[in-house]
C-alpha cells in the first residue's frame, strides 16, 4: 500500500507528515464534527505545546499588563513634574519676595539720606 521510507531521520519525519496528512484529509472529508475542529497537532503529528487561541490570550494579558505599567509611569511622572513645578514655583516667589525687601530697604535708606540732607546733617558738616 505505502512505500518505504528512504534511509534517514528527517526523511522518516517527512514520511510519517506525509502519511498523516493524507489520513486526515480523508477523515476530515466526512461531516463529522468532531473532525472539523482544529487539531491539537502539527504537521508532523507532534502534539502543539499551546493553541493559537491561548497564545492570543496570553499576548492581550502581556498587552494589558504593559498598557496597566506605562499609565502608572505616565502618572508617576506627572507627579514628579507636578511636584518640580510647585518646588520650582516656591523659589521663585521666595526671591521675589527677598529683592522686593532689598529695594525696600535700599529705598528707606535713600529716603533716610534725603531726610538728613533736608536737616543739613551730612558728612561734611559735623552738627
Amino acid at each position: 500500500m505505502y512505500a518505504l521510507p528512504p534511509a534517514g531521520r528527517l526523511a522518516d519525519v517527512l514520511w510519517l507528515s506525509l502519511r498523516l496528512l493524507t489520513l486526515h484529509r480523508t477523515a476530515s472529508s466526512t461531516s463529522d464534527p468532531a473532525t472539523l475542529l482544529p487539531s491539537t497537532t502539527n504537521i508532523a503529528g507532534l502534539k502543539r505545546k499551546t493553541t493559537w487561541d491561548q497564545r492570543t490570550e496570553q499576548r492581550r494579558k502581556q498587552e494589558l499588563a504593559k498598557k496597566k505599567e506605562r499609565e502608572m509611569k505616565a502618572e508617576k511622572e506627572a507627579e514628579k513634574d507636578r511636584k518640580a513645578r510647585i518646588l520650582k514655583e516656591r523659589k521663585e516667589k521666595e526671591r521675589e519676595k527677598e529683592r522686593l525687601a532689598q529695594m525696600a530697604q535700599k529705598m528707606s535708606a535713600k529716603k533716610l539720606e534725603r531726610r538728613k540732607r533736608r536737616m543739613g546733617l551730612t558728612k561734611k558738616v559735623a552738627h
